[in-house]
Formats: structure tokens, C-alpha cells, sequence
């Protein structure tokens, strides 16, 4: 009666187990294919990265710079401004006589009106094509930068990934053993019905089982929680019913010494080249903005004077030329 008891309390602690955490304890990561996804390493670390908010930031540089060479583009464009101005002035430039009753030979109105349009153009000027330069060159570190950083996203999915699949295998061993005490119970309460053996015999192996279904649920929490962290990174949901496929490290090693510039190919050394040639962009800068630059120019108004201010009189006049 006593040994009886005992299979029963060891089929309600069983009961009392998930019926996902029966099927994993039960049959490993075999019965979980037929139950859920297959998840490979390389497809989770691309919807990490994908679903990592820090990525939209690729868009964003590029529509900053978009906007910042339209601007620079805009430069090569003519500039027209409208101005007008009126004054008065206490004195001119004058010239004097000694002759009697006249005051003087050459006296400008103090009066003075002028409005007009004026236009400027740009010829030559190197700091246009240097400063477009600059801003590609600082659009690439900018997306290098983000990439170098979301590449770290790698390493949190293998820990969380490579946590799971092993706790899935040491789960499977472990129904195995689960499995086999099942059975020696089995064998064991048989021959204490036949009294060819001892109470205690039993009892010893199904404290024994009791434990070995308590380390069950410890290691079905534990994957469970990696699954979370998993399914956090990528931004989709992972059952326990998933089936996590190892990856073909030894393939990988391979290939990885068989072409050792593989090994340079990581983000950070794309970042140090971009950093670097966005500096020798701004040099190429500060070296234009001390060269030439040529541009035209002209004015078309009317004022009073005008271009002839020995004339007390409105008058429409332009003028035009070249600054260098």
C-alpha cells in the first residue's frame, strides 16, 4: 500500500508539470520540431538587427544628408536681392568759389533715394564640390557607426541562443534518466509485491525520480527565461514547442582560415576607414575655402542721383562686373 501511495504521488508531481514541459521532458528536441518553428542562429541575429530600433537611424542620416546637399547645391544658384534706401545728409563734397553771388561750382543734393535689384553669381568655387565630400563622407561613418553598434546585437542573441540549445539538450538527456527511473520503479514495486525486495528500495528511487523531475523544471524555467531574452532581441515570439538548430561552427572555422581577410570584414574597421576619410575631407576643405574664388555680379536701379551724382535728379542706371 505504501509503495502504491508512492506511484501515485510520483504520477500527480508529473501532472503537475506544463504540457510543454512534459512534451520537452518527454521527448527532447526531436518532439519539439514536429511542434513548433525551426530557428536557425543566422536568421535570428538578422531580425535582431532588423527589428532593433537603432537601424531606422540608416534612413535618417541619409535624409539629413539629402537635405544638407540640396542646400550646398543651392549655392551654385544666382542670388538676387531687392533693396531701397533713402537719406539725408547734413553735408556733401562740395567745391567752393571765391566769385561773388555764387555759392559753389559742384554741390550735390544732401537729399539722396536709390532702390534697385542686385544679382550675384558664383563662377568658381571649390569649397562647393569639398563641402558635398564632406557631408558623403560623414554619412558613411554615421551609417558605419550604427552598424558597428548593431553588430554587438550578434553576440546577446549567440549567448541567449547557444543558452537555450544547451539547456534543450541537457533537458533531453534528462528525460532520458527520467525515463529509465520511471521504469526501475516499475521493476522495483513488482518485486516488493513478490517480496523479493525492500520498501525502501523503492522509496530511494523515487526520491531519486522527484529530484530528477525538480531538476526538469528548473531547467525548463531557465530555458524559458533564455527564450525571452531570445524572443526580446529579435522582436517575435518563441514557444517552447521552437526547435533551436545548431549552427555548422566547424564549416565556419574552415572557411575562416582559409581566408583570413574574412576576419577584418567586421564593422569596426569600416568605421576607422570612414572616420578617416572624413577627416582628410575636411582638409581638402579647410585647403579650398584658402583658394579663389570668382564670382560676377550686376545692379539694375533707379535714384536720385543716380550713377552721375554731380546731377540733382532721378535716374535709372545698372553696372555689372567680375570679384575675385
Amino acid at each position: 500500500m505504501k509503495i502504491r501511495t508512492s506511484l501515485v504521488l510520483a504520477g500527480v508531481v508529473l501532472a503537475g508539470v506544463p504540457e510543454e514541459g512534459r512534451t520537452q521532458v518527454a521527448g527532447g528536441s526531436n518532439a519539439q520540431v514536429g511542434g513548433g518553428r525551426t530557428l536557425h542562429l543566422d536568421a535570428l541575429q538578422q531580425a535582431a538587427i532588423d527589428s532593433d530600433p537603432r537601424s531606422r537611424q540608416l534612413q535618417l542620416f541619409m535624409q539629413q544628408t539629402d537635405l544638407r546637399l540640396r542646400n550646398i547645391s543651392a549655392q551654385r544658384l544666382p542670388t538676387v536681392a531687392v533693396d531701397g534706401q533713402a537719406q539725408y545728409q547734413s553735408d556733401v563734397a562740395h567745391l567752393a568759389t571765391s566769385l561773388p553771388g555764387v555759392e559753389a561750382l559742384f554741390l550735390p543734393p544732401k537729399d539722396t533715394f536709390d532702390s534697385g535689384i542686385r544679382l550675384d553669381q558664383r563662377l568658381f568655387d571649390t569649397t562647393i564640390s569639398a563641402q558635398r565630400a564632406l557631408e558623403r563622407a560623414q554619412l558613411e561613418e554615421n551609417q558605419t557607426r550604427v552598424r558597428a553598434t548593431l553588430f554587438g546585437l550578434r553576440q546577446q542573441v549567440n549567448d541567449a541562443f547557444f543558452a537555450a540549445a544547451a539547456l534543450q539538450a541537457r533537458a533531453g538527456a534528462l528525460a532520458a534518466t527520467i525515463e529509465d527511473l520511471n521504469a526501475r520503479l516499475r521493476e522495483m514495486t513488482a518485486r516488493v509485491d513478490e517480496g523479493t525486495a525492500l520498501g525502501a528500495d523503492a522509496a530511494a528511487i523515487e526520491a531519486t525520480l522527484l529530484q530528477r523531475q525538480q531538476d526538469a523544471d528548473d531547467l525548463q524555467a531557465s530555458r524559458r527565461a533564455a527564450l525571452d531574452r531570445l524572443a526580446t532581441l529579435t522582436g517575435q515570439p518563441i514557444v517552447d514547442a521552437d526547435s533551436l538548430v545548431l549552427p555548422d561552427v566547424a564549416a565556419a572555422v574552415v572557411q575562416a582560415r582559409q581566408s583570413p581577410a574574412t576576419l577584418r570584414a567586421r564593422p569596426e574597421y569600416e568605421q576607422f576607414a570612414r572616420t578617416r576619410d572624413r577627416l582628410v575631407r575636411q582638409q581638402e576643405l579647410t585647403a579650398a575655402q584658402e583658394r579663389p574664388r570668382l564670382f560676377t555680379y550686376g545692379k539694375v536701379g533707379y535714384g536720385k542721383p543716380g550713377l552721375n551724382f554731380a546731377q540733382s535728379a532721378f535716374e535709372a542706371y545698372a553696372f555689372g562686373g567680375v570679384r575675385l
